[in-house]
């Protein structure tokens, strides 16, 4: 499958990249008058949501995350955008089915194509595609929050306190982080691509500018939801690491508790041990060995009690 497609509306033509190489670069410089430093934001990675704005067209570089269900692994992939009159322009680092799927639907659906038609320049169809990423980032925030809810509910059921929840809480950290990285300057973004619109007489924003303020709410709502996520699962990292702080302190006390025990037993062990005198108490005792076997058991039978009245344990 060729690596770029087009699709003629009536007042402006999508042109869609699936990959950036150097046929690709040839082709963008032989048929757009881009600007060369766009053309290199196009060419390499980018680590930051940007826009750059000219007279007759504005060019924005998204971050979107992608969610990996094989290796719950949350990552990011960048998709550029050239936005003109008579001209839409799409390059994507790695394939978004939203954008091809898209694509396809109007390249084979008449009735699409003119809901498009309609209007006179390409704002709109890159409100859409906007649109349909955003709405695909709202189901990862869901499994997020599904995920974080299953280990509140197994730390505080003390099904799996400790270290197993440990490398869940981490992944989920780990890919929140990720999230918020993409999503970081999108409001941004579109605030000055919106303005560029309205600004530019080669864009029609009286029929768009309800569409690019319903964009930027959205993203604020995806902020929103990424802050109160990171602060949940903070909360429940806090906590695991204390339930897990707390079990060890279990387990230190319960160790002192039977070493504290055992050396006095020990002590006479040692003591009666020791055949250095003749007078040693019950050594010629022919249920000597029970008497000290009792002496022991006492010991630590009344250290326990002491221990108990105490409240140690």
């Amino acid at each position: 499958m060729s690596t770029i497609q087009q699709l003629d509306f009536k007042h402006f033509t999508w042109t869609n990249i699936t990959n950036i190489g150097e046929n690709e670069l040839r082709f963008i410089r032989q048929n757009f008058n881009f600007h060369p430093l766009d053309l290199q934001d196009v060419s390499s990675e980018n680590q930051r949501n940007k826009i750059d704005t000219y007279k007759n067209y504005i060019f924005a570089a998204f971050l979107f995350p992608i969610y990996n269900k094989t290796k719950q692994q949350m990552t990011t992939a960048e998709t550029d955008f050239f936005v003109g009159k008579d001209f839409f322009v799409t390059v994507q680092r790695e394939k978004f089915g939203v954008i091809n799927e898209m694509f396809n639907m109007l390249r084979i659906n008449e009735v699409a194509q003119n809901n498009y038609n309609s209007h006179t320049s390409s704002e709109y169809l890159f409100y859409d595609i906007m649109f349909k990423l955003y709405d695909k980032i709202f189901p990862m925030l869901d499994h997020v929050s599904e995920a974080s809810k299953e280990i509140e509910e197994a730390i505080f059921s003390g099904r799996k306190v400790g270290q197993n929840n440990v490398r869940r809480i981490l992944t989920i950290r780990s890919n929140l982080t990720d999230m918020r990285k993409s999503m970081q300057g999108h409001k941004n973004v579109l605030i000055k691509a919106l303005e560029t619109f309205r600004e530019n007489s080669n864009f029609m924003m009286n029929s768009s500018d309800h569409y690019f303020e319903n964009l930027i709410d959205t993203t604020k709502e995806l902020w929103s939801i990424l802050e109160s996520s990171k602060e949940y699962i903070e909360t429940l990292h806090e906590t695991n690491t204390s339930l897990i702080s707390f079990k060890l302190n279990q387990i230190m006390k319960t160790l002192t508790i039977i070493s504290v025990i055992t050396f006095p037993i020990t002590l006479m062990a040692a003591i009666f041990g020791m055949n250095t005198i003749k007078s040693m108490p019950f050594i010629e005792n022919e249920y000597g060995f029970w008497v000290v076997i009792a002496m022991m058991v006492s010991v630590a039978t009344l250290m326990l009690v002491i221990f108990k009245k105490k409240g140690w344990f």
